[in-house]
C-alpha cells in the first residue's frame, strides 16, 4: 500500500497480509519525506516488476521542481526497492534506490510484457504531458526540459501532448491471455484526469520505442467521471478507477 500520512506531507509504503479480507500486520517498507512541505506532486503509484522488485513513482514535491535532478532526495524519481528482505528498506544515499530521475509528476507506470520494459505517464506544467519509456539510470529532463526537446540532452518522451494538457494518469498493457480480439494484445491503454478519456496506443520498432497508432478509444466524459488508474482484471476486462466510481469495460462478441 502507498498512502499519504495524516498530519504530514510524507508518503509511506507499507506491506500488509490479507487475512480473511482484512489487512493485518502492517510493516513499513519506505518513508518518503517531502522536505518542501508541498500538498501536491508528492505521491504516485507502486508496481512489481518482472524482477520481483517493487517500483515506486514519486512526484517532485510541487514547490521546488529542481528536486527532480537532486540526488540527495527521493522526489521526482522512480524508485526500485527489494521488499523480500529485512524491512524497512535501508539505504546510505537516496540514489542507491533510484531507477530513473528527472520526472515531474508520474501518476502511474506499467511493464510491457512484449519487451519487459517499463513505461510511465507524466504530467507537464501546462501541456506537454508525456508518456515515457523508462530505462534504468535514465534522466527525463524535468525541470530543465519540458516535453520533446530537439537538443537531446535528456531522454525524450515517446509522446508529448503539445500545448494541450490532458493529465494522463493510469497506464496498463493488455495481456496475451485476455479475451479482447488479438489486435489488442500488448496495446497500451492510458486514462486521463482532465477529460475522462481512454486512449489506445500501439507501439512499434525493434525496441518498441515508437508510437505506431494513437487514438481516443473512449471519448471524454463517457462514464461521467475522470480517472486515476486503469488495470486488467483476471476476467480480461479493463477496470478504471474514477473519482466517483469504478468502471468496467468488457468485450462481448456480437451475436449472429
Amino acid at each position: 500500500l502507498y498512502y499519504s500520512v495524516k498530519g504530514s506531507t510524507n508518503n509511506r509504503v507499507i506491506r500488509m497480509r490479507d487475512e480473511n479480507g482484512r489487512g493485518v500486520e502492517p510493516t513499513l517498507v519506505l518513508e518518503i519525506e517531502d522536505f518542501v512541505r508541498a500538498t501536491n506532486h508528492n505521491g504516485g503509484n507502486i508496481n512489481f516488476g518482472p524482477d520481483g522488485m517493487l517500483y515506486i513513482t514519486v512526484g517532485d514535491g510541487g514547490g521546488r521542481p529542481g528536486r527532480s535532478q537532486d540526488d540527495t532526495n527521493l522526489l521526482g524519481k522512480i524508485l526500485r526497492v527489494d521488499v523480500r528482505g529485512k524491512l524497512p528498506v535501508r539505504y546510505t544515499t537516496p540514489s542507491e534506490i533510484f531507477y530513473a530521475k528527472g520526472l515531474r509528476n508520474s501518476f502511474d507506470m506499467a511493464w510491457n510484457p512484449a519487451n519487459n520494459t517499463l513505461y510511465a505517464t507524466e504530467n507537464g506544467p501546462v501541456g506537454h504531458d508525456e508518456i515515457n519509456m523508462i530505462v534504468e539510470g535514465g534522466n527525463y529532463g524535468w525541470p530543465v526540459e519540458v516535453g520533446y526537446s530537439p537538443k537531446h540532452r535528456y531522454i525524450n518522451p515517446l509522446w508529448d501532448s503539445g500545448k494541450r494538457a490532458i493529465a494522463p494518469t493510469g497506464i496498463v498493457f493488455y495481456p496475451e491471455w485476455g479475451n479482447f480480439p488479438p489486435e489488442y494484445r500488448h496495446n497500451m491503454f492510458v486514462v486521463d484526469y482532465n477529460y475522462g478519456r481512454v486512449y489506445r496506443i500501439r507501439l512499434s520498432g525493434r525496441r518498441l520505442d515508437r508510437i505506431e497508432h494513437f487514438e481516443v478509444w473512449m471519448p471524454a466524459g463517457f462514464a461521467n467521471t475522470t480517472f486515476a488508474d486503469i488495470t486488467v482484471g483476471p476476467d480480461g476486462a479493463l477496470y478504471l478507477a474514477g473519482f466517483s466510481k469504478i468502471v468496467k469495460i468488457e468485450y462481448r462478441p456480437a451475436r449472429r
